[in-house]
């Protein structure tokens, strides 16, 4: 084992991925390391693996490594939800707070993003969908139960990130669709 010092960063990169599950390099070093380079980000990232700080896997020779502190189940909607997060960074929206995964009443959603765009804060559940359509009917099922008023001011927005078609016309449930490589998130 690899004795390092423990930075402030380094322990905001581990509760991060406390909280989210798993990171991959791209996302930490876009949260993390914004002030150096990619290399940067991945040489003190293999130290903090090597000091067992942190764990790693690659899921195959040409993938990046995966980032996590206790190995985490729904691994792939984790992910896209900690690459959100960087997307979200990216774009220099506010980022007031996030959990993954987010429960409330029946719903269990992949995440919940609170962010502050324009001076404007919005609310979104976030469901990551890769192989299978968005069910609108737990949404349905949240708003008419008035459970959600329990927690929070307004019906949060659903974000959907997905390749599959969804109709966004919705009567009473504001619904968003981002690709699945968030080329084109608009929040």
């Amino acid at each position: 084992m690899t004795l390092i010092c423990i930075t402030e960063r380094d322990e905001k990169i581990k509760e991060f991925l406390k909280e989210v599950g798993v990171a991959d390099t791209r996302t930490l070093s876009t949260l993390f390391f914004s002030n150096t380079t990619m290399r940067n980000a991945q040489k003190r990232l293999k130290q903090l693996v090597d000091a067992k700080y942190i764990k790693c896997y690659r899921q195959n020779v040409i993938s990046q490594n995966v980032y996590f502190t206790k190995k985490p189940s729904n691994v792939q909607h984790k992910i896209k939800f900690s690459q959100l997060l960087a997307e979200i960074e990216q774009q220099n929206i506010e980022l007031l707070k996030y959990k993954c995964p987010y429960k409330v009443g029946d719903v269990i959603a992949d995440g919940l993003i609170v962010i502050k765009d324009r001076g404007k804060v919005k609310i979104y559940f976030v469901e990551c969908e890769r192989t299978k359509k968005l069910d609108i009917s737990k949404y349905e099922n949240l708003y008419y139960s008035r459970t959600w008023k329990e927690v929070f001011p307004v019906m949060p927005r659903i974000l959907c990130i997905t390749d599959k078609r969804i109709n966004t016309e919705h009567k009473t449930l504001d619904i968003r669709v981002c690709r699945w490589d968030l080329s084109n998130l608009k929040i």
